[in-house]
């Protein structure tokens, strides 16, 4: 129950900080689009390129931090894990559940409603395809793999100096 609460705890963190960087303008989070969204947005003038890239940067940087550190807090802190594999386990059902969550919810649902559309990229597709979505999901899966035993083993190192 409690690996439940974790999860949904999780993501709706994880939904708080995509809205809070898009606001109410899809085009600040331009980075998360196609390239050929992105490219009609900058041939028009309308974003730039070197803008767009620092954002990415900014935000992957701090949703990467804050997601690590929700990780860290559920784990070493909040479930006091000092064994690896029980670690392990946790954070790969969490990171493979978030990468089908990802795809599914944030990628194909949530981005095909009207407030992500950018009216002057109607026509070009905004939202991958399920094909793309099942094939990264399905290779996420096997990359989440070595994420999780290395971030476990971390978290076991730290839960036992803590």
């Amino acid at each position: 129950m409690r690996l439940i609460f974790e999860i949904v705890i999780y993501y709706l963190v994880y939904i708080l900080m995509i809205k809070a960087v898009k606001k109410n303008n899809p085009v600040n989070c331009l980075f998360f689009y196609p390239k050929p969204v992105k490219d009609k947005m900058y041939e028009l003038g309308l974003a730039d390129e070197k803008i767009v890239n620092k954002r990415e940067k900014v935000f992957y940087t701090w949703f990467l931090a804050i997601l690590i550190l929700l990780l860290f807090v559920f784990i070493v802190v909040w479930n006091k894990r000092q064994d690896f594999k029980v670690a392990f386990m946790e954070l790969y059902i969490i990171l493979a559940i978030s990468n089908w969550f990802d795809g599914i919810v944030i990628d194909k649902l949530w981005v095909s409603q009207k407030s992500w559309i950018i009216p002057e990229t109607i026509g070009i597709p905004h939202v991958k395809s399920w094909k793309t979505i099942l094939v990264r999901r399905t290779l996420g899966m096997i990359v989440y793999i070595p994420i999780a035993a290395i971030i476990a083993f971390i978290f076991e190192k730290i839960s036992i100096i803590l």
